[in-house]
């Protein structure tokens, strides 16, 4: 996911930076992710995981959330493609959004405002034989 969404020129960040973050910026966050096991030792994938993925705005740039939201909307709803990992092959089948989120606007004791907002996607795998 994070690779089909580095060609856009908006940063992306797996979770929250820890240094001092350039905004505004994607964060892309893990939710949950249901085991599948396979055979042998360690042998496991997520089989539908599900990513928070959302533009993190701050100040007069929050508004532009909402446009960098739809764009990863666009970007990321037709992606499917083979992803090979500890040498098995996967298939991603599809990349849907499941639910719609903002979250409440953050203003510091600054008066700095931020803006979260994107959506819950769910990534479809299915392991190749």
């Amino acid at each position: 996911m994070l690779k089909t969404l580095a060609g856009d020129p908006v940063r992306v960040e797996r979770d929250i930076p820890t240094s001092e973050p350039v905004y505004p910026f994607v964060a892309v966050s893990l939710i949950s992710a249901p085991d599948r096991n396979g055979i042998g030792r360690n042998a496991r994938f997520f089989a539908r995981p599900l990513y928070f993925v959302r533009a993190i705005c701050k100040g007069a740039a929050a508004e532009a959330g909402y446009r960098i939201a739809n764009r990863v909307d666009e970007v990321l709803t037709p992606a499917f493609g083979q992803v090979v990992a500890d040498g098995a092959t996967f298939e991603v089948l599809g990349i849907r959004r499941e639910q719609l989120r903002t979250l409440p606007a953050e203003v510091t004791e600054g008066g700095e405002t931020f803006l979260q907002t994107g959506g819950l996607y769910r990534v479809l795998i299915h392991e190749r034989n």
